[in-house]
């Protein structure tokens, strides 16, 4: 005990004495704004895989919106932004009591811009149900198709657990003769189309 004792007072201090460190060199965190003027040339937009970001001409360069409601701290309109408007922020005092503050705006914050309607073809979701026969590379691609980046969901794709609530099936690999049996109880159990 007392060698454990020791070690503890050697060691200091097990907590950070400053409250809300910035984050280290090589984390990215979220994106900020500068006072930097911004030339509407719509690289960040591009970049964006979230669309958190939207520019209109303005008189004296661009205004850009960033929405750090919808960012997922990639980084890529950082590096896509040539004039400097767009920086890393390191800060970890990022938080917000309300949405519409999440919103940053130059020179001003502004309300969040508006995500286009999406075409009629969207308007009713598909459900599907996957089975997986053993191609775990096509399970991936399913898997990858839901995340932050992709979001299968804003189109009204989500994947269900039970075929009875599917309207799509999705086999990812070869049916081999053991998954024939288990594939087509499956296909038995989805439901009929609606007419």
């Amino acid at each position: 005990m007392l060698k454990t004792l020791a070690h503890l007072i050697r060691a200091g201090h097990a907590t950070q004495a400053a409250m809300f460190p910035d984050l280290p060199a090589h984390a990215r965190g979220l994106p900020k704004l500068t006072d930097a003027p911004c030339e509407p040339c719509g690289a960040c937009v591009e970049a964006c895989p979230t669309r958190a970001i939207a520019v209109a001409p303005a008189e004296g360069g661009g205004r850009v919106l960033l929405d750090r409601g919808r960012c997922i701290a990639c980084g890529e309109c950082v590096a896509a932004c040539s004039t400097g408007t767009i920086v890393a922020d390191r800060s970890t005092r990022v938080a917000e009591r309300t949405r519409e503050a999440l919103v940053l705006g130059n020179p001003a914050p502004a309300p969040s811009p508006r995500a286009p309607e999406p075409p009629p073809v969207y308007h009713r979701s598909l459900h599907f149900r996957e089975v997986s026969t053993g191609d775990a590379a096509s399970d991936l691609e399913v898997i990858a198709s839901g995340n932050p980046i992709f979001d299968s969901s804003r189109f009204g794709i989500h994947g269900v657990a039970s075929p009875r609530f599917a309207d799509a099936l999705v086999v990812t690999g070869p049916v081999g003769l053991a998954m024939q049996e288990p594939l087509r109880r499956c296909w038995d159990a989805m439901a009929e189309p609606a007419s």
